[in-house]
């Protein structure tokens, strides 16, 4: 067609210029003068048009404008004149203009192809393979770009589906959409005689018998049909792409079973090990097979058997339980005395498994009694018990400070009267109550005012006084307000407290960065249970940090006495072949220590071993696990806390003498808690 218009184009110029030769020769007269003067016309122009118009002329390089258009020239010489379109090739052409003349020049551009792109899906599936012209351009959907116009063949590819194949053109710069749909297989499950079973495919739940699925892509599935008290149907079907399959579940209905005891009820049933309930027990689902079944009951021996059950039937099991219990009648002097069996409280009539029973009685203000009793089978029993009164004791008696105020409490033996004063730092006393002893465990509060008026901060004892027996206790009253308490026995022989003396919560000892609760200085001993943790650098760049356990006693005042273990992971330039350098020591401990309101300095020293050693992986050339340097050991450490309730913080300075390491020393800060 393009060339056929050209050849129709020329046509139509050559007899443009046939006319117009016959025209000029004519001996015509088309106005006199007129003509004259255009026959001696000295200006010469060229006439330039183009397929397509529009195309930018330039005439000896010289910009003239759009096609078609006429530019005059100097005449009688060849003349250059070129045409550019964006989107077309350009062309020259050389132009012999005469004097006085119109000179035509035509051009026929060829349009310059632009690229184009094929965006291809797969509407019900994906991850399909895609091939152009049969190269391999990747998965579905995707995009396929910078395409020269012409015509492509698509190939669509995926297991266990057909390939799928279509045909596009593309054209000049066109984006053009291809579109497949594979061919899925159909799947009908029915469940014969059962209605409403479940159907899942490849564990996915996709609806109810009957069922009919036309999304399941081709290939190997599992298939499995469920409904409650019948047996799962599962099996292994295939689909085929464009077939339809068809399943019949044939759902079988599990098997009952009924356990009853035939002398008893809420006996509990356990079959196979787990508990399913009590008797009577009704359970639909059971597959074919043994079962072991056990039956419990409180005073019934444990029976246990093993049952048989058939899928379809119901299996009934009738038991008859073995009573092994008998019965015990107490009868107590006081009456009020609680009783209790194997640590249980019972009323004066009870019934009790066959067997050895420890029987104990106990009532304020007299002597435990602890009896031990067999219990037979079907019988009754008595048993009379006569208590014996106790000797007047003050097992223990302490003081809890806190914002709110003081509790005093103590726990004596029987019952009596007393006094609870208060001393000061001097043993002034400033203020006393008559308190009334009438059981084991009693407290009364003081909200730390005398006439209205609170007392200062500072350090108080309190004394119980009853039946010319006296016990301190000494609390710390500030702004703060302490949480803690320290109890002291008469003598060492009352140390056992018999089980009812409360712990206290001493103040914390000196290890490596603890925190400790707010202590009396003048306290007269010190002891308890510590938790710390530590980090430590020295001025080469090295680092410890790890954690302390401390188990402090300490009898005399101002000092600590106690035991300390430490596992701690740091960096340690000596080893420089080590990532990290670890070490365990252990030392016995001993030193000063004090509180001053809420600071506490202290200083001690310890001697033990030190064993350093290497993680496996923290060594870089050789194994790990080796042990690099142990012997014994010796510290300096002076500190400083600040103390809050139970916890503190502080600093340290750590002097430590090792076999292998030598002299170092160490700033570390110190976080720790009271355990104990």
């Amino acid at each position: 067609m393009r060339r056929f218009g050209k050849i129709f184009f020329c046509l139509l110029l050559s007899l443009f210029s046939v006319f117009s030769s016959v025209a000029t020769t004519l001996p015509v007269d088309f106005g006199g003068d007129e003509y004259k003067d255009l026959h001696r016309s000295e200006h010469t122009y060229i006439e330039i048009r183009s397929n397509p118009n529009g195309a930018a002329v330039y005439v000896d390089g010289k910009y003239q404008g759009v096609t078609p258009l006429r530019a005059e020239v100097r005449p009688d010489v060849n003349h250059k004149v070129e045409v550019e379109k964006p989107g077309w090739r350009g062309e020259s052409k050389n132009v012999f203009a005469s004097r006085g003349s119109v000179s035509s020049v035509s051009f026929y551009l060829d349009e310059i192809p632009s690229a184009g792109s094929i965006h291809v899906s797969v509407k019900n599936a994906s991850g399909c393979s895609l091939y152009l012209d049969g190269s391999y351009k990747g998965k579905s959907p995707l995009t396929i770009k910078d395409l020269k116009p012409g015509r492509y063949k698509i190939r669509v590819s995926k297991p266990n589906f057909p390939d799928e194949y279509k045909t596009v053109t593309v054209a000049s710069g066109e984006n053009v959409r291809a579109e497949f749909s594979l061919r899925m297989g159909e799947l009908w499950v029915h469940s014969p005689g059962v209605s409403g079973a479940s159907v899942y495919v490849d564990g996915k739940y996709k609806g109810t018998t009957p069922y009919h699925g036309s999304d399941i892509e081709p290939g190997t599935h599992e298939l499995k049909v469920t409904k409650s008290h019948y047996k799962s149907y599962v099996r292994k079907i295939t689909l085929r792409s464009g077939y339809t399959q068809s399943v019949n579940a044939d759902l079988e209905k599990l098997a009952e079973l009924y356990v009853r005891t035939t002398n008893t009820t809420g006996a509990s049933v356990y079959i196979n090990g787990r508990s399913v309930g009590s008797t009577p027990y009704h359970g639909e689902d059971f597959e074919s097979g043994y079962y072991t079944v056990r039956l419990e009951k409180k005073h019934y021996r444990t029976e246990e058997f093993s049952v048989f059950v058939d899928e379809g039937r119901t299996k009934n099991v009738n038991y008859e339980m073995t009573k092994i219990s008998g019965y015990l009648d107490v009868s107590a002097y006081p009456s009020s005395a609680k009783i209790t069996v194997d640590g249980q409280t019972y009323s004066r009539s009870m019934e009790l498994d066959e067997g050895i029973h420890q029987l104990r009685a106990q009532c304020f203000g007299y002597e435990d009694m602890t009896e031990s009793v067999e219990i037979i089978r079907n019988r009754h029993q008595s048993l009379d018990l006569s208590l014996v009164p106790r000797r007047f004791e003050i097992l223990s008696f302490f003081a809890e400070s806190s914002p709110g105020g003081v509790k005093f409490k103590w726990s004596v033996t029987a019952e009596g009267s007393g006094v609870i004063s208060v001393r000061d730092s001097s043993g002034a006393e400033i203020v006393s109550w008559n308190v009334e002893l009438g059981s084991w465990k009693e407290y009364i509060e003081w909200d730390r005012k005398i006439a209205g008026v609170p007392v200062e901060n500072g350090s108080y004892t309190a004394v119980l006084c009853a039946s010319g027996d006296e016990v301190p206790a000494t609390f710390v009253v500030s702004g703060g307000g302490d949480s803690f308490s320290k109890q002291r026995s008469l003598d060492s022989a009352r140390e056992k407290v018999r089980g009812e003396m409360e712990k206290a919560s001493p103040s914390k000892s000196a290890a490596d960065l603890t925190f400790f609760s707010m202590d009396n200085v003048f306290e007269s001993e010190r002891n308890g249970l510590f938790f710390s943790l530590d980090c430590g650098f020295k001025s080469d760049g090295d680092y410890e940090a790890g954690g302390t356990f401390t188990v402090s006693w300490s009898p005399i005042p101002f000092t600590i006495f106690g035991a300390e273990g430490t596992f701690t992971r740091g960096k340690n330039s000596s080893y420089p072949s080590a990532d990290f350098s670890n070490f365990a020591s252990g030392y016995i401990i001993a030193g000063l220590t004090g509180t001053f309101g809420a600071i506490r300095p202290y200083v001690y020293v310890g001697a033990g071993y030190c064993g350093y050693f290497a993680l496996p992986g923290d060594l870089k050339s050789s194994d790990g696990g080796n042990m690099l340097a142990s012997g014994l050991s010796m510290e300096i450490v002076p500190g400083i806390d600040f103390i809050f309730g139970k916890w503190s913080l502080g600093a340290f300075f750590r002097g430590r003498q090792d076999m292998e390491t030598g002299n170092y020393g160490m700033f570390g800060l110190s976080v720790g808690i009271d355990l104990w």
